[in-house]
């Protein structure tokens, strides 16, 4: 009896020892397990409370509320205009152009996204000697627009003939002819300008006879000759009455698209 009563005694005892213990909730305060309470959080709150106003207010401080800069740059004020008119403008921005929207007499006219920002406007169903006002809106990304001044330009009428207007390619290597053909003392008046980077390597103004010269690659003598230019104008008279050529050379190494317009002023 004894030896049964230690036995179960004992493994009472070892039941007691090894029971699973049970899971408790810390007590705030309790100074045996104070250090298993959590302190990442709180610790992280007072660094992110603060980061966090910081970020807000310089959202607040770098926020761009500056138009962009715009002018127009053709045509001038109070210049005469007719045909087919280029109308041109630059416009600068920190945070840079999204898009340049051109304006006559109030009217959308065109937009241009691309660097240079240009239009073409259309002034030949326009009464002559009309007065008009154009001017450009400049917009950046982050929604700001500038304005421009206003250009007042008259539309002027007369005997006048285009000769080339449009835009067009020039690999390296090759050349563009332009015929036309005009009286003793009428004007040339031209403008030539690239749409893009590189040069011109060559603009000739040539009579008939020179231009077949030009075609053999003999020497030849030219009315007027541009080199290595990027833009340029033209106004000039008409010595004889001939059929004559503007020859666009590019041996430049590269491709390059121009934007011309040449018209014929014929004498009264």
């Amino acid at each position: 009896m004894s030896f049964r009563k230690e036995a179960r005694s004992e493994v009472r005892s070892h039941r007691a020892k090894c029971r699973t213990p049970e899971l408790a909730a810390v007590k705030m305060g309790d100074p045996q397990r104070e250090h298993l309470r959590p302190v990442l959080p709180k610790a992280a709150a007072r660094l992110l409370f603060p980061l966090l106003a910081l970020v807000l207010a310089g959202c607040w401080l770098f926020e761009d509320s500056s138009p962009p800069v715009c002018q127009m740059l053709q045509p001038t004020d109070s210049s005469l205009v007719s045909g087919i008119v280029l109308v041109r403008a630059e416009a600068t921005d920190t945070s840079g152009v999204s898009e340049v929207e051109f304006f006559v007499d109030g009217s959308r006219i065109g937009t241009d996204a691309t660097r240079p920002y240009e239009v073409e406007w259309d002034t030949r169903n326009l009464e002559n000697q009309s007065w008009h006002q154009l001017f450009c809106r400049a917009e950046d990304f982050s929604g700001n627009k500038g304005y421009s001044d206003t250009v007042n330009v008259q539309v002027s009428v007369g005997s006048e003939q285009d000769i080339f207007h449009g835009r067009f390619s020039l690999q390296s290597g090759y050349y563009w002819p332009v015929q036309f053909s005009a009286e003793l003392g009428d004007t040339v008046a031209g403008e030539f300008r690239l749409s893009g980077p590189g040069v011109l390597s060559r603009f000739i103004w040539l009579d008939a006879g020179n231009y077949r010269e030009f075609q053999a690659g003999r020497s030849y003598s030219a009315i007027l000759e541009e080199v290595n230019r990027a833009e340029f104008t033209v106004r000039a008279g008409v010595t004889k009455s001939d059929s004559f050529y503007l020859v666009f050379l590019n041996t430049s190494g590269s491709q390059i698209t121009c934007w011309v317009r040449f018209s014929l002023e014929q004498r009264q």
